[in-house]
């Protein structure tokens, strides 16, 4: 989760103009390690829910598919969203230095 969490940071500094790189690789590093958490919590709770399932045989794997097709969708449209919130805080936090 460590190494989606810091791509996703990264992609979201591409262009941003600060005054300091050291400021920025501060702030990115913070974000990382705040969101990697929350990151884990939700994707690998929702994945080892749908996987135990299937190891105690409660559903099949096609049905297990799907839901990890629409698992996939949700997380994604939820690393967008943070993406743009961490884009946003960022330049936020770093125009008012």
């Amino acid at each position: 989760m460590y190494f989606i969490t810091s791509i996703l940071c990264n992609m979201q500094t591409k262009g941003i103009q600060v005054h300091s790189k050291e400021a920025l690789n501060d702030t990115v590093s913070v974000m990382k390690w705040i969101f990697t958490p929350v990151n884990s919590m939700v994707v690998l709770s929702v994945l080892g829910n749908i996987f135990g399932k299937v190891k105690d045989s409660v559903i099949g794997t096609d049905k297990a598919g799907k839901y990890l097709m629409i698992a996939v969708i949700v997380f994604i449209i939820i690393f967008i969203f943070e993406g743009n919130y961490i884009s946003n805080f960022i330049t936020g936090l770093l125009a008012s230095m």
